[in-house]
């Protein structure tokens, strides 16, 4: 046995290090996959602790084991040599050679103070010249409306306000069936969005100012009740919090009163984050608006508040190819990655459960195995 499970993690899974495997001709690894596969060594949340705990010995012993591997995408593999690799994984005696690369590498997983997230590049962007950015949205959504109808509920409303705004086929059945309501008038949802896309081109009327005025105002008063709901969920008197959370119940409505649902993972099924799931992340997961001592340290974000959305985004892309073919296999059921089935990202695991309209339900980190091992009671 060239390797163990200690010294594979020691040197290369702790770190999250990507590596290219060559295995030994005559065993089930190569049978399986070939000469060489490149990707990354996976561990479940209980394993990568215990593996800590037991390279801090004197005695390290080198134990034989499957190892459980993320494959790059750059190999060709099929749906069920990956699913073998995430489920049964490798054994170690089957690896005859490791190669990775020699730049300095962290234990992510290790860091316990906020982290910022890696390989990040910020670029300015200068929007003086977006004059046409009503039309630049609308045709954004035409383009993909056209082509299979994968809208969220909010680009929805959007995309057939920018229609009524720009009076583009409004004689068309479906358009008619879409944006009217039982007793022929326009939906609020769609008015608001062509209202506001005449606002932002300064061709609204006084009259429709009024209507625009009362129609955000509504809205608002929605979005309201929503995060009062959230705050009720503590089941703490609402004097008790704002007694010892005010400042962090007045950022989170600050915070929420700017958020428009938004599309966090495009692709044949869409995963999008609406405002009322957007409140509960952040009222529960996020420390600069946590309203509640339930949840500190047990599912808290360790990122940088402004850093949340991307990462949400990041940590959903990295299980794009999953949550594609769970929709594709299973469009009436709704997606679930929690317990040790959680996804792994920059060294936290992630609960994740999307419905099958592709609302982002539930999305949070474990930081420590009680909540973890709470969900693998479910």
């Amino acid at each position: 046995m060239n390797f163990s499970n200690e010294e594979l993690f020691s040197t290369y899974g702790q770190n999250d290090k990507f590596v290219r495997l060559e295995f030994h001709h005559e065993s089930k690894s190569f049978d399986k996959f070939g000469v060489s596969l490149m990707g990354t060594f996976k561990y479940i949340q209980a394993e990568r602790d215990a593996l800590i705990q037991i390279l801090s010995q004197e005695q390290i012993p080198r134990t034989e084991k499957k190892v459980l591997f993320i494959p790059s995408e750059l190999e060709n593999l099929t749906k069920t040599q990956i699913e073998d690799l995430d489920r049964n994984g490798i054994l170690c005696s089957d690896i005859n050679v490791v190669y990775a690369s020699n730049l300095p590498s962290s234990n992510r997983y290790s860091i316990k103070d906020k982290k910022d997230i890696p390989n990040t590049i910020n670029t300015e962007i200068d929007g003086r010249d977006w004059q046409d950015l009503n039309q630049i949205t609308y045709g954004f959504l035409k383009s993909r409306y056209s082509k299979d109808k994968n809208l969220s509920p909010a680009e929805l409303n959007q995309y057939f306000g920018l229609r009524t705004y720009y009076k583009d086929n409004i004689t068309d059945v479906e358009y008619i069936s879409c944006v009217f309501d039982l007793q022929g008038k326009l939906k609020n949802e769609i008015r608001l969005q062509e209202l506001k896309a005449k606002f932002f081109d300064a061709q609204i009327s006084e009259d429709e100012m009024l209507d625009f005025i009362i129609l955000i105002s509504e809205e608002l008063k929605t979005h309201d009740k929503i995060i009062k709901a959230e705050i009720q969920r503590t089941n703490q008197k609402l004097s008790e919090l704002a007694e010892k959370y005010g400042d962090k119940i007045e950022n989170l409505e600050k915070i929420c009163s700017n958020y428009e649902e938004r599309v966090m993972l495009f692709g044949d099924n869409l995963v999008y984050l609406d405002f009322e799931r957007f409140v509960h992340i952040y009222a529960r997961h996020v420390s600069e608006t946590l309203i509640s001592d339930k949840y500190t340290g047990k599912t808290v974000f360790q990122y940088k508040f402004d850093d949340i959305m991307r990462l949400i985004s990041l940590v959903l892309g990295s299980a794009s190819n999953d949550i594609q073919q769970h929709f594709k296999e299973n469009s009436d059921k709704q997606y679930r990655r929690m317990g040790t089935r959680s996804v792994y990202f920059d060294g936290h695991y992630y609960r994740i459960e999307i419905d099958e309209k592709g609302r982002l339900i539930t999305f949070h980190p474990y930081n420590n195995n009680e909540e973890k091992e709470n969900d693998e009671e479910k």
